[in-house]
């Protein structure tokens, strides 16, 4: 199990132990709305470029979920040095150097 995913499965354990919200009903994955703010952001709805720190993609969703999401929106994905960074355009990618 990845990493992201054991916090998630604690995040959901703590929920379903918790009396107060246990009857709630959960609409959305956890972390569902930070990946939804990525791709709401200006830039990617204009098909251009963001940005996240690996530390803070780990933290919320786990590099995994967010290159699913990449993949299944035919966008791309380049990880430099602490940086993941998404072109939001189904266009070929050339790097230049």
């Amino acid at each position: 199990m990845a990493d992201g995913d054991a916090r998630v499965k604690a995040r959901l354990t703590n929920v379903c132990d918790d009396p107060a919200m246990r009857n709630r009903i959960v609409e959305k994955p956890i972390g569902q709305d930070w990946l939804d703010q990525i791709f709401r952001s200006r830039a990617a709805m204009s098909g251009g470029v963001v940005r996240r720190r690996l530390a803070d993609v780990e933290r919320e969703i786990g590099v995994a979920t967010l290159e699913l999401e990449v993949r299944r929106r035919g966008f791309h994905m380049i990880e430099c040095s602490d940086q993941l960074v998404i072109a939001c355009c189904p266009k070929p990618v050339k790097i230049i150097c």
